[in-house]
């Protein structure tokens, strides 16, 4: 029939109903297989999605637990801390709180025995528990080992909670391994709450075909829809993945609609098509907020680390570091990124080579070259997790190898002194009888002028050896000092006449001190800052070719007193700079004592300061000192001298007895004829007991003590005090060469005790007798 015929017959007219229904249904079938289409390949996309990013996240979770071992070996490199101690700091970690998952650290011991875990009471293998009996643990321990890295046991069944749990080893120094017990279930926990994954995902241990589930997210009764595997440290996983609405993908289910409201099912399928577009760019959208997020905390979490971290791709280029990385290697944080990594370091002969990124930079200590000068820093190198490229850890530790040269100077400085103290002590027993006798030829008559001016010139070289016992008290730190606030600024001004003399003509001298309050006043012995000034521009002086130049500047800086010495030298190398304090060490061949810059780190400590030498071969000398501001010095009254010592002398002579006690015999008997001529009456001891013996006999007729110091025996100070108990306001006086036991640290005597310094001259004695007689009258 043709279609004119049909159309004229009606029955195209009667079938047009049914035609738009098949049309309508065949749209609408057309339309649901492109919506299932669509969203089959939304849910696959985000299905993929959401594996990626658990992947990731489960990642940054095992690398979170990698660096919370690393926190405790760091914790373990103080072999001296205690159980208590290291669950102390164990507690600081805030395991549950700051490492998810984390229940509990365990130490053991290279025989496999736990030694220590923390918190004790929720670890699974307590103190005493031989692991190597445990065959997951034991697995995990030898991998560890070999790998030299972390490594995760297998899941097993707690008996203590009866939930999954695992341990993840780090192998450390001393051969044995530190551990975290990791709950499978928190740590599950833990991916869901970092990441943004809706739906349920679980985590099976897989070995060949068989796989031990660690925990599940609640995947009820929905199977998982894809999984997929991945390596966690030393292990293979299986993450499986069901979302939160799955898709309908069968027509069956939709079929049914289709045929009950065939108007209304092209609606809801446009409708509901649109909202699951809607829907799957809304999770597009949140799912890259969130990782742009997380991305964004984890760098900052990088950069407040004051750790340098470097990320290094496998063509050695940088793929990221942190802000402390820049820091430390100086250059401007990032801008070494996609560069090839440059670190100097600095081998025991003191050459260079590159830093090569290898697994044996596990806590290895290296001096590295920088911009800003040798860094001291502690290496640690990993593999990422991804195993695209290596992670390099630099621990700056600059700070604490320079405390520490300064320790081991400081101890060897104080040996050091300590000897020349005790050689100091014998040579002034010899000076004192030699001195002593010299003053007496010389202080009687008949004597020609030739053999007057041999025993002048005998007289000025025992001067000369007692200054030089002096400087050797001093830096034995055994020398009496007069401690009073100094205006640094008008000390040095006064003593620019006297450095100019010793600069010379052939170097320019400079002194620049501030005019301005506050006033530079320090507490020292005005005498040590003037030896401290004289000694280092005397050095200064012969380190510079003629033509150079010595600076002295003195500022105030804060609550300190600022004090330098440059010079335009030689400079020195490194060698001979960490060895310039060292008491008798000389650079200057034939005309050095060593003792100078030994003297004034000596004057300078005891004042309370420090000094600091500055130098390079080529590049002059700069030594700086501070000293603490005190208050400025008060305006002293000058006595003037009324003569009458002499007089006072003779009439404290006068009938008086002094209990003489020394056991150098020669000392002994100098002091004995030196007061018997000033017409005093002596009793004479060579030990504290025999003159306990002597005073016993007669204690009324002992009018003063006049002891040494060092005695066999009991010491001078005993003798007093035991005497002075018996006698209160008996005067005593002592004499010593060596000080040790009477002054403090800093060279202070007690308030009220009068010293006479070995050697000291005949008139020092009498006058010094004949104080004490006037003060105790």
């Amino acid at each position: 029939m043709r279609p004119g015929q049909l159309l004229r017959s009606g029955r195209l007219v009667g079938n047009l109903p049914w035609a738009a229904a098949a049309l309508t249904v065949l749209a609408l079938v057309v339309v649901w297989i492109w919506s299932s289409a669509t969203l089959s390949r939304e849910a696959n996309a985000r299905t993929a999605g959401a594996l990626e990013q658990a992947r990731t996240v489960i990642g940054g979770e095992l690398l979170r637990h990698t660096d919370l071992l690393r926190a405790g070996a760091a914790l373990l490199a103080n072999r001296n801390v205690t159980p208590e101690q290291f669950e102390r700091q164990v507690a600081l970690l805030e395991l549950p709180r700051r490492y998810p998952g984390a229940v509990a650290l365990t130490v053991v011991d290279q025989t496999g025995i736990v030694r220590r875990a923390a918190p004790i009471a929720v670890a699974e293998y307590p103190p005493g528990t031989d692991l190597t009996r445990v065959p997951h643990i034991a697995a995990a321990l030898d991998v560890a080992t070999q790998s030299n890295g972390v490594a995760l046991s297998a899941p097993a069944t707690s008996e203590q909670t009866g939930s999954t749990i695992m341990f993840a080893f780090a192998a450390i120094g001393n051969g044995g391994w530190i551990g975290v017990q990791i709950s499978g279930q928190r740590f599950l926990d833990a991916v869901a709450e970092h990441s943004s994954v809706m739906g349920d995902i679980s985590i099976a241990d897989v070995v060949g075909d068989q796989q031990a589930p660690i925990a599940a997210a609640a995947l009820a009764d929905r199977k998982p829809v894809r999984s997929t595997d991945m390596p966690a440290l030393g292990r293979r996983w299986q993450l499986a993945y069901s979302p939160e609405h799955p898709v309908l993908a069968t027509r069956e289910r939709v079929l049914p609609w289709l045929l009950l409201a065939v108007g209304a099912a092209a609606a809801v399928v446009v409708v509901l098509t649109l909202l699951a577009q809607a829907r799957a760019r809304r999770d597009a959208v949140t799912m890259a907020i969130r990782l742009s997020e997380s991305e964004a905390r984890r760098d900052r979490l990088l950069d407040a680390s004051p750790v340098a971290i470097i990320e290094v791709a496998r063509d050695g280029r940088v793929a990221n570091e942190n802000a402390a990385a820049g820091a430390l290697l100086g250059h401007e944080p990032g801008s070494a990124v996609g560069r090839q990594l440059s670190v100097d370091v600095r081998g025991p002969t003191g050459g260079r080579s590159s830093l090569e990124l290898a697994s044996d930079l596990n806590g290895t200590p290296l001096v590295i070259e920088t911009p800003h000068g040798a860094r001291w820093v502690v290496a640690y190198c990993t593999e990422t997790l991804a195993g695209m490229g290596r992670l390099l850890v630099l621990v700056d530790e600059s700070e604490r190898h320079r405390l520490e040269e300064r320790l081991t100077e400081a101890q060897r400085m104080e040996a050091l002194g300590l000897l020349a103290g005790r050689i100091a002590h014998d040579f002034n027993n010899l000076l004192t009888p030699i001195g002593g006798y010299l003053d007496l030829v010389l202080s009687g008559e008949g004597l020609n002028d030739d053999d007057r001016s041999m025993l002048d010139e005998c007289r000025y070289a025992t001067e000369r050896a007692a200054a030089l016992v002096s400087q050797i008290l001093t830096v034995g730190r055994q020398h009496v000092v007069a401690v009073r606030a100094v205006d640094a600024a008008a000390a040095i001004r006064s003593l620019a006449g006297l450095l100019t003399q010793i600069a010379g003509p052939g170097i320019a001298f400079r002194v620049h001190t501030p005019a301005e309050p506050p006033v530079p006043a320090v507490a020292i012995d005005p005498t040590g800052l003037e030896q401290v000034v004289v000694n280092l521009v005397t050095n200064a002086r012969d380190a510079c070719a003629p033509g150079g130049a010595v600076t002295v500047t003195v500022t105030v800086e804060g609550p300190l007193v600022v004090l330098s010495v440059a010079d335009t030298g030689a400079g020195m190398d490194d060698a001979t700079r960490q060895r310039v304090f060292e008491p008798f060490f000389t650079t200057k061949q034939g005309h050095g004592t060593g003792l100078g810059l030994a003297t004034v780190y000596a004057i300078v400590s005891g004042a309370g300061g420090t000094i600091e030498v500055t130098s390079a071969p080529g590049q002059g000398t700069t030594f700086t000192i501070r000293l603490p501001l005190v208050d400025p010095p008060a305006e002293e009254a000058v006595e003037s001298p009324d003569g009458s010592a002499a007089a006072g002398q003779a009439e404290a002579a006068a009938g008086r007895t002094v209990l003489l006690v020394e056991d150098e015999d020669q000392v002994r008997r100098l002091v004995q004829r030196i007061l018997r001529r000033q017409g005093y009456r002596v009793l004479a001891a060579a030990s504290g007991e025999e003159a306990q013996r002597l005073y016993a006999e007669g204690p009324d007729h002992v009018d003063l003590l006049l002891s040494d110091v060092r005695l066999p025996g009991i010491s001078g100070p005993e003798l007093a005090s035991a005497l002075t108990a018996e006698r209160a306001g008996l005067p005593v006086v002592y004499m010593s060469g060596y000080t040790e036991g009477l002054v403090s640290d800093d060279g202070r005597l007690p308030p009220g005790t009068m010293l006479l310094t070995k050697p000291f001259r005949a008139d020092e004695l009498a006058r010094q007798i004949a104080e004490a007689f006037a003060d105790g009258d």
